[in-house]
Order: structure tokens, then sequence, then C-alpha cells
């Protein structure tokens, strides 16, 4: 799919959101002490690290789990949120859309289930947190995709979740994760990449 500008195609991202968004935003309450952690994603966060670097700057008696589905696109990942919300978190880490990217899904779709998912976890007074899909341009299927790419993350912006949470230094200026990240195809992160999303995503919690 080509579109004539980053610009246009957010601002049209935007308008399909706000069709299919009628319903007035909830903001969640104060998020107490200790904290229920949960992170839901694909592969990168089926991984574990990330969430387990997070951990260490929680408050005590804060508790974490990882809801992550390889290989799956954010429609399949949503379908998991009944499982999350039964676990009850404070905080929800969402971190998806390079596999819809890298199949080539439509983006208004991506979107509009993006939007559902953030609206239905803060329906039951969840803070979201979105993180902003990590460097995958050294990837086979992401070389040619750094326009969608950046059409995803300006998306995931503009749906206003409570945080978000920008990863573009973890690669350079062509999209590429940096090689002391890379767990060797380009796109999932090593162990250091791995602590590093969790070191991003800590700014959430001070």
């Amino acid at each position: 799919m080509r579109f004539p500008s980053i610009a246009a195609a957010v601002a049209g991202l935007l308008l399909i959101w706000r069709g299919i968004s009628g319903a007035s935003r909830v903001r969640p309450p104060t998020v107490p002490n200790p904290r229920r952690v949960a992170a839901l994603g694909d592969s990168i966060t089926a991984d574990g690290r990330y969430l387990a670097q997070l951990a260490t700057y929680l408050p005590p008696g804060s508790s974490t789990k990882v809801f992550g589905y390889s290989g799956q696109g954010v429609q399949a990942i949503t379908s998991h949120l009944s499982e999350v919300l039964a676990w009850a978190p404070t905080d929800l880490i969402v971190l998806g859309g390079v596999n819809d990217l890298a199949a080539g899904r439509r983006f208004a779709d991506t979107i509009a289930h993006l939007a559902n998912l953030y609206e239905t976890a803060r329906a039951h007074g969840i803070r979201v947190i979105a993180v902003i899909p990590t460097p995958w341009a050294g990837h086979t299927y992401g070389a040619d995709r750094q326009t969608e790419t950046q059409v995803l993350a300006a998306g995931i912006r503009g749906l206003r979740p409570d945080v978000v949470i920008e990863s573009r230094d973890m690669g350079d200026d062509r999209g590429r994760i940096l090689p002391q990240y890379d767990g060797g195809d380009g796109l999932h992160p090593n162990g250091a990449g791995q602590r590093a999303i969790g070191n991003l995503i800590s700014i959430a919690f001070k």
C-alpha cells in the first residue's frame, strides 16, 4: 500500500478511529502501589525479559505477568484481552504491530484494533502504556516498510494512550536496530535489547 504522505495517512487513520470510538474516554484512577503490570504483545513480549527488567523498578510487592503471542498481529493479540482483564492489572503495556506490517494488513484495521484494545482497558480503569514498535529495518521484511512503520508509530501516538514509550533510540538513522541490541535477525532484541526496552518503559513508573 502506498501513501501520499505520512501526515495524510495518519490524519486518515485518526478520522477512522474517531469514528469507531464514539464513547467518552475514561481517565483511569490514580494507580495504587504496589503495581500489577501486564505486558501484552507478540514475540518480543513473549520473550519476557523486558518485563523482568522493568520489575526491578517497580515498588515492593508489585507483580508482573507476560501475555505474549509469537507471530500474532494486533487483532489476534487483542483476542487475548479477556485473559489480561481477568488478571486485573493496574497497568497494561502494549507492544505490537510489526507482524501486521509484515503481513501487509490494512492500517485502518490495525489502528482500529489498537483503539479498541486501549479503550477497553481504560474502561476497566487500567493505565495503558503503548510502546512504539522497535526498529526492524534490518529484518528481511522490514527493509521496505519504513514509511509504513512511521505511519503506524504516528497512528499509535494519535490514539493518545496514557503513556507512549518511544523506541527510536534503539535504532540507527535508517531504522535498523543497533548491533548491540540485535538478536541476530534485525528484529528481535537480544538480552541487552530486552533490558533496554525495560529501561525505557521504567519512565512510566517514576
